[in-house]
């Protein structure tokens, strides 16, 4: 996932003023990015008159009739701004490449034959022959499977889906949106990989790895230059796409050797969305897909599943995307506090690209915040025993305006000193003496959790019972179970609620 809902256009150069070329005095100052140095051109300053007593005056307004063209001049020369605004640098549309084979094996070639640009687009022609005796069906850029690169970066575009008939050929164009390479601080195209899928039916079905297309600026190009971080760090990535970073850290956090977080952003979009940038190295000489799956907010435990995924060809650099909004229950925030964001955790898995694990999961822990917001742990406490507290925040309708389900919000706390399971004893719940259809999921709760249990009440099987609503429910009663990781049974605990 990438930063197109985000971002949207190109990175800013800063352009200098010759000293020379100014009137009155000129102040310098550095450019953070590290890049051409700003002039900010000081007005002159004009000496107040003098009367026959000595008396300093200001001058007289002339009227508008009364101005001569030099009157004018001075006016509009002593209101002007001068402060020169950074200019944006404009893309590059001139870099080509020569025709470039990419693949050819088991009778299916691929060959790049031109680089042209649109208003939007930057566009590899391709050219698809199949010599073998089979249909073949080739994907790229898909979500299954993506390995393009531009400049060392990887990126979401360069979709490409074509079905290939025994003996026949294909001409097709996959596109690079250069609002996306904005984001990159690319500016211009020295080298594209594209990496492809290919399935020729019965099973055979391989991956080609990343394949590189250099272009007429290859080898001038300083592929060490980190566009990136220049962009975020010179506030050109706040400036130009309406954003604002609110943390920006670089790191040197391993995730397994040869992958690491190099840099994390926490930034607040146009619609007041905060997103996750977690940019990524890979050091290893192949390709791996990493996921980032589960979300702690300050120490709560409020998401469980995969919050995105990316694939890094090697020794290149991704940055993953994640909208922390999306994975947070609005719901959430009111019952437990969630004011700020000040320390996120989740787990790293890594597989390589045919889906085998090379890292079964590790903990990610990022600091925000100088200081952790607490999580409000108040309301009417229904179980403590065995190190284990359950707490009931109340019901809450679905935040969602597509869903009409109601949530039974509960706080459950792991003081023990190993993992436990908490798992959902099913067809257990009941609204005001009905049996009523639900979900609550299974889950693992490390030692010192705090967990959010989130009960999601059917809102159909509520109407068959004739409950249209939260004012209409008096009592809810369910059961839930606590084991050890060896299913080993620690408590069996019915929960019986009135409202």
């Amino acid at each position: 996932m990438r930063m197109k809902k985000l971002l949207t256009s190109v990175c800013a150069v800063v352009m200098i003023v010759a000293l020379g070329a100014c009137g009155g005095g000129q102040t310098p100052a550095e450019n953070p990015g590290g890049k051409e140095t700003v002039v900010t051109e000081q007005p002159d300053v004009k000496e107040p008159e003098k009367t026959e007593e000595g008396k300093d005056v200001e001058k007289e307004d002339v009227s508008s009739e009364d101005k001569t063209v030099e009157d004018v001049k001075e006016l509009e020369k002593d209101e002007e701004k001068v402060t020169q605004e950074p200019e944006k640098e404009v893309f590059n549309a001139l870099p080509t490449i020569e025709e470039t084979v990419l693949w050819d094996e088991q009778g299916i070639k691929i060959t790049a034959t031109g680089l042209t640009y649109s208003e939007y687009d930057a566009e590899l022609s391709l050219l698809i022959e199949n010599n073998s005796d089979k249909e073949v069906s080739i994907i790229a850029g898909s979500a299954g499977y993506c390995c393009n690169v531009i400049n060392g970066y990887m990126v979401e575009d360069g979709y490409l889906n074509e079905d290939v008939s025994a003996g026949k050929k294909a001409k097709e164009t996959i596109a690079f949106s250069l609002k996306e390479l904005a984001i990159y601080g690319i500016t211009e195209i020295a080298e594209i990989q594209v990496g492809f899928d290919i399935d020729m039916g019965e099973d055979e079905e391989f991956y080609t790895g990343p394949r590189v297309v250099k272009t007429s600026v290859a080898d001038t190009y300083d592929f060490a230059r980190n566009t990136y971080r220049e962009n975020v760090s010179s506030k050109d990535l706040e400036r130009d796409y309406d954003c604002t970073i609110e943390v920006f850290k670089e790191t040197e956090k391993v995730v397994m050797d040869g992958l690491t977080l190099v840099s994390y952003a926490l930034v607040r979009n146009s619609d007041e969305e905060q997103m996750l940038l977690l940019e990524m190295r890979n050091a290893t000489e192949e390709v791996v897909r990493l996921d980032a799956v589960g979300l702690t907010v300050n120490g709560l435990d409020v998401y469980r599943y995969s919050m995105g995924s990316d694939f890094i060809a090697p020794s290149c650099r991704c940055v993953m995307n994640i909208n922390l909004d999306s994975n947070i229950d609005e719901t959430y925030r009111s019952a437990f506090g969630l004011t700020s964001m000040d320390k996120l955790g989740f787990t790293v898995k890594v597989r390589d690209e045919g889906y085998r694990e090379l890292l079964v999961e590790t903990e990610m822990c990022l600091e925000l915040g100088d200081t952790v917001a607490p999580i409000d742990t108040s309301g009417t406490e229904v179980f403590n025993q065995d190190g284990i507290r359950i707490v009931s925040k109340g019901l809450f309708e679905d935040s969602s305006e597509y869903s009409d389900d109601i949530h039974l919000v509960m706080l459950v706390e792991n003081h023990t000193l190993e993992t436990i399971r908490l798992d959902n004893v099913y067809d257990s719940l009941s609204v005001n003496g009905f049996m009523t259809d639900y979900i609550l999921y299974s889950e693992k709760l490390k030692p010192g959790t705090l967990y959010v249990m989130d009960i999601e009440i059917d809102a159909d099987s509520l109407a068959d019972n004739e409950v249209e609503g939260i004012e209409d429910i008096s009592e809810v009663e369910f059961s839930v179970e606590f084991k050890t990781e060896k299913y080993d049974e620690i408590a069996d605990v019915t929960v019986k609620l009135e409202f």
